[in-house]
């Protein structure tokens, strides 16, 4: 697993100044519809969570799910960290996200971890309050949430988490406050994994939708400000000797404008009676801005160029 912040480092080069505020981002990323497919059997996948229990295509061992959200916001040469939260739930079944009730402590169905958010007062964001943009002179916001699985379990052990899986990782900011100092950043990071072993040789499909929605809009006088806003995603399947079964990745960036990525896809492997493997689905999204002090600092963003950037890579054995 590869996981990349795309342009913090540089935010980080450049020096504070005083400037005259205007700027606002946003990334949201969502992968939803996963489900693995028996395709011999023309099915979705089932599952057991115990040894011994009824009879299924696989039998999970664990599932891990990590969950950080982030949000720093320095002005006036005060930086603040705050809201970073990790999630760990190990269970009987490949659970796709946390169970939480919204608050970030473990409670009822799946649900999300605890909003990250730094800014003005009484304009923090409510949970997973996604189609809602920030609000207030200053704000940077992270915020997630995952639920379902990608199998029918056989066993009733799961019963309560419903088939597709779906995750959603977000992060904007605000800035509209005059004499702004500094930089912010907003970032989202979950990985989930899990290993399961075969109890037949199947051929499998899994299928999913994964969408990216990023957004820059710089409106400050004499581009006093550079922002960027990051999605990355990689879903990949390995066996015991961690062969690559399939991985498939896609890094998206952009620095001054707008990109709307949608994909479909279905990755097929061959499962080996037996065989224990290893599935693991990350994702990440990251806005964020610093302020430009003067035009030699420009040369820092250099090597970010303009627009968008789309990288995918697709491996399959």
């Amino acid at each position: 697993m590869r996981i990349f912040s795309f342009a913090a480092a540089a935010m980080c080069a450049v020096m504070a100044t005083t400037a005259q505020a205007g700027i606002k981002g946003s990334a949201l990323q969502t992968i939803s519809n996963l489900t693995i497919t028996n395709v011999d059997e023309s099915r979705t996948l089932t599952a057991t969570a115990t040894i011994g229990g009824t009879a299924a295509d696989i039998r999970v061992g664990t599932s891990q799910t990590n969950a950080t959200n982030k949000a720093s916001l320095s002005t006036y040469g005060v930086t603040e960290e705050i809201g970073s939260t990790t999630i760990v739930d190990i269970g009987g079944g490949p659970i796709i996200g946390t169970n939480g009730n919204g608050d970030g402590v473990d409670g009822g169905a799946p649900g999300d971890a605890l909003v990250a958010f730094e800014g003005d007062a009484g304009v923090t964001p409510l949970n997973n309050d996604f189609s809602t943009p920030l609000s207030g002179a200053n704000g940077v916001r992270g915020d997630s949430a995952y639920g379902g699985a990608p199998v029918d379990f056989v066993d009733g052990s799961l019963s309560a988490l419903t088939s597709p899986a779906a995750a959603t990782t977000f992060a904007d900011f605000n800035i509209t406050t005059a004499n702004l100092t500094g930089s912010a950043s907003g970032d989202v990071n979950n990985t989930t994994t899990i290993s399961f072993v075969a109890n037949a040789s199947v051929n499998i499909e899994i299928s999913f939708d994964h969408i990216v929605q990023l957004s820059l809009e710089d409106y400050a006088p004499d581009d006093q400000y550079r922002g960027y806003a990051s999605a990355f995603f990689e879903i990949t399947l390995t066996n015991a000797t961690n062969a690559d079964l399939f991985e498939e990745t896609y890094m998206i960036s952009t620095f001054d404008s707008t990109v709307n990525h949608s994909a479909s896809q279905t990755l097929a492997a061959s499962l080996v009676n037996g065989t224990n493997y290893t599935l693991v689905i990350a994702q990440r999204s990251e806005v964020g801005f610093g302020v430009v002090p003067e035009p030699t600092s420009m040369a820092i963003f250099g090597f970010m160029g303009a627009g968008a950037a789309v990288s995918r890579r697709r491996r399959r054995k």
